[in-house]
This record gives structure tokens, sequence and C-alpha cells, in this order.
């Protein structure tokens, strides 16, 4: 091999190693860029998750956009664990999603109700009691007998309600998770027979025990 082809490949080889070199760093500066953008979002960012009850009494979950930056889309995945007492648990597993924007300081309300019922009536812990009240006819102007319905409790039982929020925020997704005990129980003296006769007390779940091992 001659000096002057052994140049060329000296050159090519120099080349190659400082094309490689470039690609490097335009990796490590653009992961760089990445991770910079997600902190900066991280910062900006922030949600408020918590279950609460409206009249009814309905089981809502509101979810509040506290950070300083529009929230592209929201999925939530709701797990539920239902706790009664001397029987099996009950699981029910749900999904809600919003696709239009949560804009700063707005909120989006989850009507968990809307499941929660229909899930408790089926599995007997929760039914509809009818009651008849006088009316007027809005044709005729009448005086007849209508008919509602109230939510009655069968049972005292309380439920796990496990949050999960994936938020896309500027082609980032930021995760969350919360945890609450929700518990069912008579009221002593319910207010009224259109109102549900039972109350629900909301405690955040904070953590659990674990098992300690002995070490050897």
């Amino acid at each position: 091999m001659t000096p002057e082809e052994i140049s060329v490949i000296l050159s090519g080889v120099s080349a190659a190693v400082v094309a490689i070199q470039v690609y490097l760093v335009y990796r490590i500066e653009r992961a760089k860029l990445k991770l910079e953008s997600y902190l900066g979002i991280s910062e900006k960012s922030e949600l408020e998750i918590k279950p609460e009850i409206q009249s009814g009494p309905n089981e809502v979950i509101k979810i509040i956009n506290k950070g300083l930056i529009t929230i592209d889309e929201i999925e939530a995945t709701i797990d539920i664990l239902v706790n009664r007492k001397n029987k099996q648990d009950l699981p029910l597993h749900l999904k809600w999603g919003r696709k239009t924007l949560l804009s700063p300081k707005e909120g989006a309300v989850v009507p968990l109700y809307e499941r929660l019922f229909e899930f408790f009536k089926k599995n007997k812990l929760m039914t509809l009691e009818a009651f008849e009240f006088p009316s007027e006819d809005p044709v005729t102007g009448d005086d007849i007998m209508d008919t509602d319905y109230a939510p009655r409790l069968v049972q005292s039982f309380s439920i796990i309600l496990d949050i999960g929020i994936e938020a896309k925020i500027q082609g980032q997704v930021k995760t969350m998770r919360k945890k609450f005990r929700l518990a069912y129980d008579f009221k002593l003296f319910p207010s009224s027979v259109w109102e549900g006769d039972y109350e629900i007390l909301i405690n955040e779940h904070m953590g659990e025990w674990l098992e300690v091992t002995k070490s050897s």
C-alpha cells in the first residue's frame, strides 16, 4: 500500500471519527434540552386531586390545574376496592379522559357517582326507594301524585379509591397518584326523604404498615 493510499484511508477514518463525535455531541445536547424542558414543565405544572361529595349525595373527583401552564389532555385510571364486614372485597376498575385543554386554575369534574351507584346497587350495597308526592300536571294544571326516588344504604361499607392521573403538557407526560378511603354509614337523623339516608366520610390514604423481615 502506497503512502498516498494510507493517507487517504487515515483521512477517511479521521472524518468518520469527527462525524461520530459531532453526532454524539448532538445527542447529548438534545437530551440535555429535553431534560431542561421537562424540568421546566415540572416546575410550572401542579395538579390537585380530591374527591368531594355533592348534594344527593353524589361522589365526584375534582382535578384542578394549579400550575402556570395549560394541560393538553388528561387520562385518569380509577381502581376501587369495596371493603365489607365479613365478606370478600369487591374490585372495580374505571377509566376517564378529557381531550380538551385545562387552563391554569381551571378544574375538571369526574362524575364518579354515575358508575358507583349502579355498581353498589348490583352488589346489594344500596337501593332506590320510591315515594309519592303531590304535584301539578304541566299540561292540564290538575293536582296529581308524582313519584321520585331516593338512594338508600343497605349496609355500611368503605371503599379504597386509588386514582392515577396522566397529564400531557407540551409533549411531556406528568403522572400523579393519590389514594383515598370513603366510608359509607347510616345517618342517625336523615334530614328528609329526598336525600340519601347515609353519609360519606373522606380521608386521604396516607400509607400502610409493611412486613418487617428479620436479618439473619
